[in-house]
């Protein structure tokens, strides 16, 4: 597959890029506008559609790749069904860490092994989601000072670092960064 000139583009920088896994598609922010993605052939670079990206300019950063099977598109909040094209999942919450010194908020997101499961990741959070089930399933939190927790949300246990609970409260069985 050639890609020479379709994709260098003087002045802009360099374009976010994700190749499908059987190679015949691309996703890039071709043109510079955080907004839009555009899907091409990979072949000839032929505009297949573009999608609106719906991030967060203040915080997200535009990451988007293809899903194992090439199917669904992920954006740091939302997941697109390529076939459609039509988003089929968006994040139900954004439930951020309040930012602590020298810390700040940048949303991202990617793949974890199948279809059906993404890890979004804010600042130091990263939680896996069953996306089609819209079912967080476990977050693991790096908090200041070197101190972590890991929250199981299908039977709400947790562990974490010795001091966790200068960092996080526990109300009612489910735990609260504070």
């Amino acid at each position: 597959t050639k890609l020479d000139h379709e994709f260098r583009l003087p002045g802009i920088p360099t374009p976010a890029l994700a190749i499908s896994p059987d190679g015949k598609s691309i996703a890039t922010d071709r043109s510079g506008n955080r907004d839009m993605v555009q899907i091409r052939e990979a072949s000839s670079g032929k505009l297949q559609f573009s999608l609106k990206t719906k991030i967060d300019v203040h915080h997200d950063t535009l990451t988007f790749s293809f899903s194992p099977s090439g199917r669904y598109l992920l954006m740091p909040r939302h997941v697109w069904d390529l076939e459609g094209p039509k988003v089929v999942w968006e994040e139900p919450t954004v439930d951020r860490f309040v930012a602590t010194s020298n810390r700040w908020t940048s949303r991202g997101a990617g793949w974890a092994w199948d279809d059906e499961h993404i890890v979004v990741a804010c600042d130091g959070r990263y939680t896996l989601w069953n996306w089609p089930k819209n079912e967080r399933l476990v977050t693991f939190a790096f908090l200041p000072d070197s101190n972590w927790v890991a929250l199981n949300h299908q039977n709400g246990h947790w562990t974490g670092s010795r001091n966790l609970h200068r960092y996080v409260q526990f109300q009612q069985g489910a735990a609260k960064t504070a």
